[in-house]
């Protein structure tokens, strides 16, 4: 991915251009999810491409969104193409994207995380910065499942605006 974006400036392209490598060079029955952006810090827009992954959630105001869905994951069908999508932040708002690690992980009692209880904590962020944003989610998540080991990895990212 890293070696094939410089020669590609549509990202959409770039993300086409990967999957038809996974197709035709990578391992039968895997795939890779992804989610490719671009920040723009002269008119505050995001433009990315969601390949099979979790959709970005916009903390805004007086709202929690997710940010469109995506195409299939990589590596699954040769030819697919991915649409390029964009997004605006003003002042205070976030956005997070997270993996299923999140809202998959269980508790002692075999309890998931959970979509509504993530959605519930996405909520609470709006105004704060994307580290205490990060640490907010953390916290609650590592309350949550306590000492159960982990069944699989946790991505997450934040990325917040300043009020400037």
């Amino acid at each position: 991915l890293r070696a094939l974006a410089p020669e590609f400036p549509d990202i959409s392209a770039l993300a086409a251009r990967v999957n038809d490598i996974l197709c035709r060079d990578g391992i039968k029955s895997r795939f890779a999810s992804l989610l490719y952006a671009f920040l723009s810090t002269e008119n505050n827009k995001i433009s990315f491409v969601n390949a099979g992954h979790f959709p970005p959630v916009v903390v805004r105001k007086k709202s929690v969104k997710e940010a469109g869905k995506g195409g299939i994951a990589l590596g699954l069908k040769p030819g697919t193409s991915y649409k390029l999508q964009e997004l605006e932040l003003d002042a205070g708002e976030l956005i997070v994207v997270y993996s299923d690690g999140l809202t998959e992980a269980q508790n002692g009692d075999g309890e998931f995380f959970g979509n509504e209880r993530a959605q519930a904590i996405f909520k609470q962020l709006h105004g704060m910065d994307a580290l205490t944003a990060g640490e907010t989610i953390l916290r609650e998540f590592n309350t949550f499942v306590q000492d159960t080991a982990p069944f699989d990895d946790l991505s997450l990212m934040i990325l917040s605006r300043n009020r400037s």
